[in-house]
């Protein structure tokens, strides 16, 4: 979880930590690891297709937890996603 934490207080757009933060939100078995992989992709992720893919992604996941923070992080990326994110936070309700 601390090297997702870390990887967030990386500079925005930077593609390898997106990369390395990515990797860890699909191959760790640790939720909070996860979690905190989704919440730094959205600090750090603004505009990369790769994180808005990745977090679009989280949005089926079965946690509840992870959805709503990839639901969050998603709503701060960009202007376009904000409006995804709402059609598929309403789906959640």
């Amino acid at each position: 979880m601390k090297a997702a934490e870390c990887l967030g207080a990386i500079a925005p757009g930077h593609s390898e930590a997106i990369a390395a933060l990515i990797g860890l939100l699909n191959n760790s078995r640790n939720k909070w690891t996860r979690w905190q992989a989704t919440e730094s992709l959205g600090k750090i992720g603004t505009g990369n297709q790769y994180a808005i893919a990745a977090l679009t992604a989280v949005l089926n996941n079965q946690d509840d937890d992870l959805r709503w923070q990839a639901a969050l992080s998603l709503e701060n990326l960009t202007p376009v996603t904000q409006k995804l994110v709402l059609a598929d936070v309403a789906k959640l309700t």
